[in-house]
Order: structure tokens, then C-alpha cells, then sequence
């Protein structure tokens, strides 16, 4: 008779010991050169608010009065023996004041010593990358040393989000913030009681709300998830939830304006970013703006938004045919309820389809932006759960991403070819998509309480029902 082979087995100190000297070459290498980094971004965030505490709130808006503002900070440069601020002001010509009047509203509480208050920036950034990947670890099961694995190497070798931390921006913060709500719409059907649902409802339209408010370039996103809420757990739910989210939004609004002490400066901001001309912020490629509607534009010679317009065309309808193919009608009616169903059903897809279809049409998407594409990325990327070849495009998309294949091009003499690997890096994330769509695994199936707090098996996409 003969005995089988024992499976190996792996030490149990051999996990700990790769993770402490991945945390050590994280700790040795890049975060001593990310606080070398002078924030180019943070100092517009930074500058508002010190400007107007240096000049006693007497300023007008930083849309209207951009110059003066760009003078009193200069100013305060010259006199304040920060090196770093230095630095900061002389890399920046003219006033580049584009955030929105809430952003700066909440960079009211920085203090004047520019380079403190850049560093506690920057390890608030690298607290919050840690805590999304912990927590999007949690919401998508995936192993504890995997995670930490890929959070570290992350830090050692992910470029947008090196980069995101030397220029100091909110792709972290965002990230962070896109997991929460994330996990308040995946907490939200286990909630049987009403009331603290229409409760955790309210939370959620709230954030978003306060997001947008925020950043934007996160307005698709919040659209998609707040739809979400509506299809997925009803009109009455989402009408009861929508009033205090409104009260929120109203509340943040009037909050900037005070801040600011102008009742038109929401007005200002607007005309000044998006008003007076749309390609105000439309950088080119050469400038780092990785955006494929821009990437687009360039190779076949069509203005930057028909390009974003035709390619939000073509995701749109390869939704669509993921959604119906293999589906018992090709009714309108049955065209529509199933994309409605594959779209908002899952909170996870919603999302995965707002962020990938933001990076995709948007006329300016920076290198440090592709950190929120860790989301949806980190869900293909759970081998253990999803089909081994969506598994694989998430991987492709991350090295894609990562600029890892930028050394190499650089090797084969066609540095010309590294934005174009970055800007179409969401095309293999799209693919993985539209996979667990069409033909959900059955790691995709999940038990899940409606509304009512009856289970119901949902797909990835939750448009196609399966027998248990």
C-alpha cells in the first residue's frame, strides 16, 4: 500500500519574517524620499487658508483673486525660512487655484509652518492607503499575509501612489473614502431593522454627497452609487434616506460660503474651472495627464470630449451585451431590467463601473488618480473567489498601472510608449468586469437580505439567477 506524499507545509514564522523585511525596505527606501518631497499640490490646499488667516479673511475668493492670494503666500515665503515652502512657491509661476471652495474650507485647520504641516499630510495619506487595503481586505476575504504583502509592495513600487504622496494630493484620502462607502452599501442589506437602515442610507447618500462636494472628478461615481441604493433596496427607502443627505449637502455648501464670507463663491468656482473654458484643465500627455480620451485625441485628431463621449458610448453598450447575452428576451423591457440589474444590483459592481468608467472618459485623470483603481482591482485580484483568467487582467492592469513597464520600455528604446500602458491600464480591469457579468463564478453568488430581509442569490452582476 502505498502512503501518500505529506503536502508541504509552510513555516509559520517564514510569513511574518517576509512581511517584517518587506516593512523594513518600505521604511529604509521610500518613505524617507516621499518626506524629502516639497508637495507641489498640497501647497495650493495649504496656501488658501493661511493666505486669508495672514491677511485677516479680507481676501476674496481664490477664483476671483487668485493673484493677490499667489502674492501674500510668495510673500510669506520669502520671510518664513521654510525651505520646503521656498521650494513650493518658486515651483509655481501664477496662482493654480482649482479646488473646490468646501476642499479648502477643510484645510482651514492646517497650521502656518508649511513643512509640519506637510508631513502630517502625507503619513495621514499613508494611513489612510493602509486602511483601505485592510478594509477592502475584509470586504473581499483575501488572506492577511497577501494583503499586507501587496500593501507594502504597494509602497515600494506602485508609482500612483508614490506619487500621489510626493505631490501630496487626495488620491489616498479618496481611496479611503471610496472603501467606507463601499462598506456601508455592503453592510446595508444585513440591517433588518428599518430604521437603522434608512439611517445607514442617509450616511451613505451623505458622503457621497460630501465627496462630490469635495472632488468632482468623483461625481460619476457617487451618480452610480446612489442609484445603487435606489434600485437595490427601493423608492421608500432611498426618499427617507435622501432628506437628511440633502440637509448634509446643503449644510457643506453653506459652510463654504461662510467660510469664504461670499454667498456666490460656489458661482465663482464654477466659472472659473468649468465655465469659462472647458479645456482649462486639459493638460497633454507630455504633461503626465494619463487620460485615454486625451491619448485618444491625439492619435486620431478628434476633440478630447467626442472622445470621451464615443468611448462612454462603447462601455455603455458593452454593458449591455454582457448583460443580456445568454438572457431569456431581447425585449426592451427585458434589455432593461437586466441592465438595471447587472449595473446597481451589487454595490461592488456599481462601483467598479463608476471608477473605471471615470478613468476612462475623463478629459485630465493624473498618474496619482489611478490609486482609486486599487478598488476594483483588488477584487479580480481574489484568486480564491473569482475565475483565474479576471484574476489575471486585474494583474495586468496593475503592472499596467504601476509604471513597472516603464523600465523596460525604457530598456527597448520606446519611452513614447509608457502613458499609453498607464492610460488604457482600467481596458483589462473592464474586461474582468464585464467576464464576472456575463458568466458569474460562484464565488460571485453571495446571500445577501433584501430590503424585506429575505435572502436572495445575486451574481456579480446580479442579473442572472442560478439553482442552488
Amino acid at each position: 500500500m502505498n502512503t501518500p506524499a505529506p503536502s508541504p507545509k509552510t513555516p509559520a514564522a517564514l510569513p511574518v519574517l517576509i512581511v517584517v523585511l518587506l516593512a523594513s525596505v518600505v521604511l529604509s527606501q521610500p518613505v524617507p524620499r516621499v518626506f524629502e518631497a516639497i508637495g507641489i499640490d498640497f501647497y495650493h490646499f495649504w496656501g488658501v487658508p493661511v493666505a486669508m488667516r495672514l491677511t485677516g479673511h479680507t481676501l476674496g475668493s481664490p477664483y476671483t483673486q487668485g493673484p493677490r492670494y499667489s502674492e501674500v503666500l510668495k510673500q510669506y515665503a520669502a520671510t518664513a525660512n521654510q525651505p520646503k515652502l521656498t521650494a513650493a512657491a518658486r515651483f509655481w509661476t501664477g496662482p493654480d487655484f482649482t479646488a473646490s471652495p468646501l476642499l479648502y474650507t477643510a484645510f482651514a485647520v492646517v497650521s502656518s509652518d508649511y513643512a509640519a504641516s506637510l508631513q502630517a499630510f502625507q503619513v495621514i495619506q499613508m494611513l489612510s492607503f493602509v486602511a483601505a487595503c485592510l478594509l477592502l481586505g475584509h470586504l473581499y476575504r483575501v488572506g492577511v499575509f497577501h494583503l499586507l504583502c501587496f500593501t507594502l509592495l504597494c509602497f515600494v513600487f506602485y508609482q500612483p501612489l508614490l506619487s500621489d504622496l510626493r505631490v501630496a494630493n487626495l488620491g489616498c484620502l479618496q481611496f479611503l473614502y471610496l472603501t467606507v462607502v463601499l462598506y456601508l452599501a455592503s453592510a446595508l442589506p444585513r440591517v433588518s431593522a428599518f430604521g437603522r437602515r434608512a439611517g445607514l442610507a442617509a450616511a451613505l447618500l451623505a458622503a457621497l454627497a460630501v465627496l462630490t462636494l469635495c472632488k468632482p472628478n468623483v461625481a460619476l461615481i457617487s451618480v452610480l452609487m446612489t442609484m445603487h441604493l435606489l434600485v437595490r433596496h427601493g423608492r421608500r427607502l432611498f426618499l427617507i434616506a435622501a432628506v437628511p443627505a440633502a440637509v448634509v449637502a446643503a449644510a457643506a455648501l453653506g459652510l463654504a460660503s461662510l467660510y469664504f464670507h461670499s454667498w456666490t463663491v460656489w458661482r465663482e468656482w464654477y466659472r472659473f474651472v468649468y465655465g469659462s473654458n472647458a479645456y482649462m484643465l486639459v493638460r497633454p500627455v507630455t504633461q503626465g495627464n494619463y487620460s485615454t480620451a486625451v491619448l485618444l485625441s491625439s492619435w486620431i485628431g478628434v476633440d478630447v470630449y467626442v472622445a470621451g463621449v464615443v468611448l462612454a458610448a462603447l462601455l455603455g453598450l458593452s454593458l449591455i451585451v454582457a448583460s443580456v447575452r445568454g438572457g431569456p428576451s431581447w425585449s426592451p423591457a427585458a434589455l432593461w431590467r437586466n441592465t438595471l440589474t447587472c449595473v446597481f444590483e451589487d454595490p461592488r459592481v456599481a462601483l467598479a463601473i463608476g471608477v473605471l468608467v471615470t478613468v476612462a472618459v475623463s478629459p485630465v485623470y493624473w498618474l496619482h488618480y489611478y490609486v482609486v483603481a486599487l478598488i476594483p482591482s483588488l477584487w479580480f485580484l481574489n484568486a480564491s473567489r473569482f475565475a483565474r483568467s479576471r484574476g489575471t487582467l486585474a494583474a495586468v492592469a496593475v503592472v499596467m498601472s504601476s509604471g513597472l513597464l516603464g523600465v523596460l520600455l525604457w530598456a527597448l528604446r520606446w519611452p513614447g510608449a509608457v502613458p499609453s500602458t498607464i492610460a488604457l491600464s482600467w481596458l483589462p480591469l473592464w474586461c474582468a468586469l464585464l467576464v464576472g457579468i456575463h458568466a458569474p463564478e460562484s464565488g460571485d453568488r453571495r446571500d445577501v437580505p433584501t430590503a424585506a430581509g429575505k435572502p436572495t442569490a445575486s451574481g456579480a452582476g446580479g442579473g442572472r439567477r442560478h439553482k442552488r
